[in-house]
């Protein structure tokens, strides 16, 4: 397999999140699952099937900072700090706009956003032109699916569109920032 997807899974995985769906795709450490986060109906659906509650919050990844900006309050500075931090997946807790729905933040008054470097999902996310919600593919104390079989065994029928390929080649989690004090919140080990 090889870490790209073709052009039809992407156009069958875009129309899917564009039409309440949820997908199934791989990130830089783990297979995940994602959806449009505007449709609240779609992230009930993820997190029923994830059986997480409402209250965690979500991570939205972009293919770049302007699929973000909407969802974010940032200066000028900040979006260089997000925009140049691309040695390690980065997820970066921001204050959210007032676009961002409450279910992506949950009970946290910040966001968590990330700039995915992975290929298959910085190309779908490109493809939508919007930020898509990204959660692991696994259920409340199982191990992330690491491959899209995994992903399936876990969720058959219930995703959407499943999207072929390999993780990245990131063994740990991303690392978590808070962007405006600079604090750890979970390292790249987990």
């Amino acid at each position: 397999m090889s870490v790209n997807a073709s052009i039809f899974q992407l156009k069958k995985a875009a129309f899917v999140c564009n039409h309440g769906g949820v997908i199934s795709y791989p990130t830089e450490s783990v297979f995940g699952l994602g959806c449009n986060p505007d449709d609240f109906s779609a992230v009930e659906k993820l997190l029923s099937l994830k059986q997480r509650p409402i209250g965690k919050g979500l991570i939205l990844i972009a293919a770049d900072i302007d699929q973000l900006l909407p969802y974010i309050i940032v200066s000028d500075n900040d979006c260089e700090k997000i925009i140049s931090n691309q040695t390690i997946p980065t997820t970066w807790l921001i204050e959210p706009s007032e676009l961002t729905p409450v279910w992506i933040t949950g009970q946290h008054k910040k966001v968590a956003v990330r700039i995915t470097r992975h290929p298959v999902a910085k190309q779908l996310c490109a493809l939508i032109d919007y930020p898509l919600v990204s959660t692991s593919a696994n259920t409340a104390k199982k191990m992330p699916a690491r491959s899209s079989l995994k992903s399936r065994i876990y969720f058959g029928d219930g995703v959407d569109f499943y999207i072929g390929g390999r993780t990245g080649n990131s063994a740990c989690v991303s690392q978590i920032i808070d962007l405006n004090s600079g604090v750890i919140v979970r390292d790249s080990l987990g």
